[in-house]
């Protein structure tokens, strides 16, 4: 068996200019299970975390995530880098600052919340990225992780799976 292990490899034309963009390594991690989550205070995701040693202090972390959601009342979520958010809405007031929300839902509907953020940290350590969920308000509100919030067992009753996956971009 053969291998060919190289650093870099660079068109017959150049590197284009600029330079970079080039995807060096990527980790990803799916949550299959369920979670319900009560809590005014952000609470991690179970299972749904990736880490990522960068091999340069240059490069970029390009995050996708996609998370399958239904809540009572509403809910929230943060994107977190090494147990710091870092991806989120402006402080105003009191209000809550966040990566998405999500407002009420019928008993049987889901919602895909997605999305991706470009981050630069300048790191060569690992970097554990995760996200947090929280129900801000004091009236008993849930948020539920890949399933409906009514989850009776039924044919008609889905569960769904939720992803993040990390990429090491070159400068």
């Amino acid at each position: 068996m053969s291998q060919l292990k190289v650093n870099s490899i660079i068109p017959v034309s150049g590197v284009p200019t600029g330079g970079g963009g080039g995807i060096i390594q990527v980790v990803s991690d799916t949550k299959t299970d369920t979670q319900s989550i009560q809590s005014q205070n952000f609470t991690t995701i179970s299972g749904l975390s990736a880490t990522i040693t960068p091999t340069s202090t240059s490069s970029k972390i390009l995050i996708l995530y996609s998370i399958s959601i239904s809540c009572n009342n509403y809910g929230m979520i943060n994107l977190r880098r090494a147990g710091s958010e870092i991806f989120r809405g402006d402080a105003d007031g009191s209000r809550t600052q966040c990566t998405f929300e999500s407002g009420v839902m019928n008993q049987y509907e889901m919602q895909i919340c997605s999305g991706s953020f470009l981050d630069s940290p300048s790191s060569t350590s690992a970097l554990a990225y995760d996200l947090q969920a929280a129900t801000p308000d004091s009236s008993g509100s849930q948020l539920f992780i890949n399933r409906y919030k009514t989850d009776n067992d039924s044919s008609y009753v889905g569960r769904a799976t939720s992803v993040i996956t990390l990429m090491e971009v070159s400068a």
